[in-house]
């Protein structure tokens, strides 16, 4: 994930390779590209999750994450994700199910955002 204003650092290098002069409107420049930067790529946390047995979950500010491994007997086992008592998806590991929660996770974060 992205956390630094890299294409703003490419720009400065840049500018310094070819020996050219930040004036204001070059430095107001790099400020706004930096800026938007740290905008368009906030650093979301990752979920912190606690295992309980046959279950895994994370708390977050918005609800809770609950991953619960089903009991069928097949030889396949598979996991339901569920966020605040709602049904997210179903997973053939606890991994794939942990990830899923994070893009979903992420995706409510950046939508109280609003970028």
């Amino acid at each position: 994930m992205k956390i630094e204003p890299t294409e703003t650092y490419e720009a400065i290098e840049y500018y310094e390779a070819e020996n050219i002069n930040i004036d204001a409107f070059r430095a107001k420049k790099l400020c706004d590209m930096a800026f938007y930067e740290g905008q368009s790529s906030p650093n979301i946390k990752q979920l912190e999750w606690t295992d309980h047995l046959r279950h895994y979950f994370a708390n977050t500010p918005f609800g809770v994450y609950l991953i619960l491994k089903n009991h069928n007997f097949e030889e396949n086992e598979s996991w339901t994700l569920y966020f605040s008592s709602y049904v997210i998806d179903e997973c053939i590991d606890s991994d794939k199910a942990q990830e899923i929660a994070q893009a979903d996770f992420k995706r409510r974060v950046m939508k109280c955002l609003d970028l």
